[in-house]
């Protein structure tokens, strides 16, 4: 009976899977007119963030992976005191999978263009 409910549990493990998926809409909230040549591209910044989960619980400090790397993309591209905005925002989630899809760790990725205006 022992060897029943062990090769049970095995089999439930092995059989079962995750997917993940983001389908959502970001935006910054500023409005940059880019139509004239009165800027200038002087940087590319990214930043990231991660968090694992296991067994689907995990990563209670995060407030969210997106959020956290949008600030860390704000602290890296320097805008205080400066005519700069962030132009070409890209958000990358991925994910991985590990031992069978019990650990699974997931990363946000934030990459932007800094413009200095004239």
């Amino acid at each position: 009976m022992k060897k029943i409910t062990v090769l049970l549990i095995f089999s439930v493990l092995l059989l079962t899977s995750c997917a993940t998926s983001f389908k959502g809409y970001t935006t910054n909230g500023t409005v940059v007119n880019l139509e004239k040549n009165n800027f200038e591209v002087i940087n590319s910044v990214s930043a990231s963030s991660t968090a694992k989960y296991i067994l689907g619980f995990g990563a209670n400090k995060k407030n969210g992976l997106i959020s956290e790397a949008k600030v860390e993309l704000s602290q890296n591209a320097k805008l205080n005191g400066k005519p700069r905005a962030l132009a070409n925002e890209v958000v990358e989630v991925k994910t991985q999978k590990i031992f069978f899809g019990l650990i699974v760790k997931a990363t946000a990725i934030v990459t932007a263009d800094v413009v200095e205006f004239k």
